[in-house]
């Protein structure tokens, strides 16, 4: 996982978002593109004969769309704070919301905080939180439940210290303070790019008191959630609980398979309707299917599936 360069200059250090319609737009963008993604459409050919155009129209979703995370490591954990394989953070960035989110060229976007700004040190911001968000079992999202997510990415083992213990110094619980509706967080020195950092993975927000070494995936306020999780077959089953994906599927089934070869075989057979992974995999998978035959998504959309922050440019863009 990577942050944002220190050497590009920041679209901006504040934010004010004009509604909660523009934020919802901007907070869906990415789980939104990654649903559209997955409706596909079989084109195929036989000898010399010309491909059969795909249809104009959008093809029919399967229920659940099968996935297949190749040779991005194992769903170990489905702690955010904890998650560091490329095929769990995939999960957890679908899960999970954080106080910013990512837009379609990387910049920062309102997700749990409407608005956000620093002093004029650089080192204290203040973050404002939008009311009425709420966790899956439709418990609403606190300051406090955000606060204790913070300090906890910064405390367990992961990448949530490496991308800010330095400059987020909380052992005495007073780098990051609830004041309202606010989180302000005090910086031991000036860093522009607090909010690209906080768009990453490990700062998702998760109920005060979640505990440390849960074996159960800890609750999100993602707008799909998890339904079922065989540790065993590596198997995650993820449902729609609100109605953001109008024109979506509801239900995934998300598999890690960490090498190719059990992936092709599930591709192959049609029990595997996407696939997502590095250069490596994708070349493998990619000639797995029937020769005169090509796997495409409708026009005009984008793989999204795995988080934005990810660093592999196979799997980022």
């Amino acid at each position: 996982m990577s942050a944002t360069s220190a050497e590009v200059e920041p679209l901006s250090t504040s934010w004010q978002q004009p509604s909660r319609n523009a934020k919802r737009r901007a907070a869906l963008r990415l789980l939104h593109a990654a649903s559209m993604s997955l409706m596909l459409a079989w084109v195929a050919c036989e000898g010399d004969s010309a491909p059969t155009p795909a249809p104009e129209t959008e093809p029919s979703l399967p229920s659940p769309v099968r996935v297949g995370l190749v040779e991005m490591g194992e769903l170990n954990t489905l702690d955010p704070a904890r998650a560091v394989t490329p095929a769990s953070v995939t999960v957890v960035w679908q899960v999970h919301r954080r106080l910013v989110g990512l837009g379609d060229n990387g910049e920062v976007v309102p997700d749990l905080a409407e608005s956000w700004s620093p002093d004029e040190s650089g080192l204290k911001w203040t973050f404002h939180l939008h009311a009425g968000e709420t966790f899956s079992d439709g418990h609403s999202v606190t300051p406090e439940d955000v606060a204790f997510s913070l300090r906890r990415a910064l405390r367990l083992p992961g990448y949530g210290a490496t991308l800010l213990g330095s400059l987020v110094e909380d052992g005495q619980g007073t780098s990051i303070i609830i004041a309202g509706q606010d989180i302000v967080i005090t910086l031991a020195e000036p860093f522009a790019f607090l909010p690209e950092r906080l768009a990453s993975s490990p700062f998702s927000i998760v109920p005060a008191g979640t505990p440390d070494d849960s074996e159960a995936p800890p609750l999100g306020a993602g707008f799909l959630q998890v339904q079922r999780w065989d540790r065993d077959l590596q198997e995650i089953a993820l449902t729609s609980w609100q109605t953001a994906l109008e024109s979506g599927p509801s239900s995934f089934l998300v598999r890690a398979y960490t090498e190719s070869t059990p992936a092709v075989s599930a591709l192959a057979s049609g029990s595997l309707h996407w696939f997502e992974g590095p250069g490596s995999a994708r070349t493998a998978l990619t000639a797995s299917l029937p020769q005169g035959t090509t796997m495409a998504t409708p026009a005009g959309t984008e793989i999204r599936i795995v988080a934005l922050n990810m660093a592999d440019p196979e799997i980022a863009k």
